[in-house]
């Protein structure tokens, strides 16, 4: 009898921990048809939307997802809108707005043009039940007030918009890429273009992250900037590069839970996490597999979800695994580890960068430009512990380099301590 107690005992702490350890797991979505949004209105209730006009809801946090019937048969479904339990707005290709006011057993035709015909909206933000704002290729942002049924169309300077948001009912951002952001105060009635940092990179923005109305992060598809901005949209800087792994692919989503810890992913299967809001990135380990992320959701720090290519939804209730045999990981690097700013910044020539070490061992000290190719390792050696001091001249870089942002990384026995910005001026 004794066997027996003890054999259960230690199969339910095996159990245990082997759900401890689950990290990403492939939800049956039912489809492979490429998804393109997921939202969840709480910690069960949630919508996905993509391809073939598809539409999934699930009210048991993903354990089912129901495809529910619709009206925009085979259209690309590129956002969901969810108001609250009963209302939510589904937004896509070839003028495509229905909605629904009972969780989805109808839906309500606003706008269903032809395949391959009309207006193709990519992004739609509603903040409430009647006003809500449009965006998709061509120069002008759809307003309704009256749930639907009619738009006021207003205008931006140029560019397309692919992701809009709003944070009350007259203050909200538009954008497609760097030189095409937009920030109103009024409701839409006049869009006012936001300055970037641009320096030649022309970064295009699938979908933008917003935390607590305030703090705002955008990624660049191809360049794979983090654009970060702390006052909704007043100011922008760059502070990151996330990180290349062959092959990189395109970056289609951000998402952030709170002020430091977020994700990123696209292309290849890539996943990258941040737990120091988006200075430094780790990518996951997500299975196998070359699919594609074309959105992510978070719950909280350690409930998310992902859809993408070939009808793929994936989760996680533990905030995801590291993948430690990645060279750009960080964990648990001690505080007295520490890279300071560049002095002067920006500079001309020659700059200084101190760091600090808690313990002896190999330092490294990496320069990269904004496309993440490493320019120059001013330090890579054996150091003792105590205060480093670097004297780095642009001259000494591997090949010639123009002004603008550059970013400078230390790592500690192939861990990141951190990374900073530079600014170099010819």
């Amino acid at each position: 009898m004794k066997k027996i107690i003890n054999f259960v005992i230690a199969t339910v702490i095996t159990l245990t921990a082997l759900s401890a350890n689950a990290q990403w797991i492939q939800q049956v979505s039912g489809t492979t048809q490429i998804l393109r949004d997921v939202e969840f209105i709480n910690r069960y209730t949630g919508w996905i939307v993509g391809d073939g006009g598809t539409i999934l809801k699930t009210t048991n946090g993903g354990n089912n997802w129901v495809n529910i019937q619709n009206p925009a048969v085979g259209k690309p479904l590129f956002t969901v809108n969810i108001v609250d339990a009963n209302t939510m707005y589904v937004t896509g290709w070839f003028e495509t707005i229905i909605k629904t006011t009972n969780g989805g057993i109808d839906w309500i035709e606003l706008q269903n043009g032809p395949w391959g015909q009309g207006s193709c909206y990519d992004g739609s933000f509603f903040y409430n039940e009647n006003t809500g704002w449009i965006v998709g290729i061509s120069q002008s942002v759809l307003k309704t007030t009256d749930g639907g049924y009619n738009y006021i169309q207003q205008s931006i300077p140029d560019g397309d918009s692919y992701v809009i948001y709003f944070r009350d009912a007259l203050t909200g951002i538009t954008t497609a890429e760097v030189t095409a952001t937009f920030k109103t105060t009024n409701g839409g009635n006049i869009w006012n273009h936001i300055q970037m940092p641009f320096n030649g990179q022309g970064s295009i923005f699938d979908k933008m992250a917003v935390v607590n109305n305030q703090k705002c992060w955008l990624v660049g598809r191809g360049t794979r900037i983090l654009f970060f901005s702390n006052d909704f949209g007043d100011t922008w800087d760059t502070i990151s590069n996330v990180p290349y792994i062959s092959p990189s692919g395109w970056l289609y989503c951000c998402n952030f839970s709170d002020s430091l810890v977020g994700w990123t992913a696209g292309e290849y299967n890539r996943l990258f996490k941040t737990t120091n809001g988006g200075y430094n990135w780790a990518q996951e380990n997500t299975g196998a597999g070359t699919w594609f992320w074309r959105d992510i959701y978070s719950y909280n720090d350690s409930i998310v979800w992902g859809v993408g290519g070939g009808g793929r939804i994936m989760h996680t209730t533990n905030g995801g695994e590291t993948l430690v045999s990645n060279h750009n990981h960080y964990t648990n690097i001690p505080k007295d580890f520490k890279l300071h700013q560049n002095y002067p910044n920006p500079f001309n020539s020659e700059t200084v960068i101190n760091f600090e070490l808690s313990k002896d061992g190999r330092a490294k000290l990496v320069v990269y430009d904004v496309l993440g190719r490493e320019i120059a390792t001013p330090v890579n050696e054996y150091l003792t512990k105590g205060i480093h001091k670097v004297n780095f001249n642009f001259g000494s870089t591997r090949q010639k380099s123009s002004g603008g942002i550059y970013f400078y990384t230390l790592y500690f026995n192939n861990q990141t301590v951190d990374t900073k910005k530079l600014v170099y001026i010819p």
